[in-house]
């Protein structure tokens, strides 16, 4: 009987996990939640508003009205999720053996969002917009980020990009930024 009690406990707080995490909320916490505190706390995991709808809304909303796309402005095709086949700077090849050019078929693969910054942005607010974006899309690989390790890199042709690294130095994203206005820069965020 105490066993049958035991393991309901434990699914139940593993469901409380699974819950919160598809919610947007964290899967560690909400499963430590749901042991100590069981049905309850998996009530109270079914209750936590959705933050993964609630971030895609307000993309939705920011990107239409509140930053209009100039017509000199060239944006992603966010349908297929994929940009044309423009040259990779020398700032972001890993060897000199490696091809120059991106395939529709490797940035649709790798391509997580892109996003606008002002110029006078800091590092440190680049790397909040960059954690942001990854803990949305997967807060996995968010969660392994660190702010040490990542570095921000400036081409001598005026290409800027951010490389995020995990704490071993093994890069996991880059952010690259490509001029979009007087006051704005077009960040293109892509996986490695």
């Amino acid at each position: 009987m105490y066993i049958l009690i035991l393991l309901f406990w434990i699914l139940t707080g593993i469901t409380t996990g699974v819950v919160a995490s598809d919610k947007g909320h964290g899967f560690g916490s909400w499963t430590l939640a749901g042991l100590l505190l069981g049905p309850l706390g998996l009530i109270a995991a079914v209750g936590l508003s959705d933050q993964k709808l609630r971030e895609y809304i307000r993309r939705t909303i920011e990107s239409e009205s509140i930053r209009p796309i100039q017509n000199t402005q060239k944006l992603l095709d966010k349908n297929d999720l994929y940009v044309d086949s423009t040259p990779i700077p020398k700032l972001l090849s890993e060897g000199p053996g490696e091809l120059a050019y991106q395939t529709k078929e490797y940035t649709r693969e790798k391509y997580i969002d892109d996003f606008l910054l002002n110029k006078s942005a800091s590092e440190e607010q680049l790397w909040m917009k960059i954690v942001e974006i990854l803990e949305f899309y997967n807060p996995d690989i968010a969660a392994l980020a660190e702010r040490s390790k990542s570095n921000f890199n400036i081409d001598f042709t005026g290409g800027r990009a951010y490389v995020i690294c995990k704490s071993d130095g093994q890069k996991i994203a880059l952010a690259y930024a490509k001029e979009s206005s007087n006051n704005d820069y077009y960040w293109q965020l892509k996986m490695y």
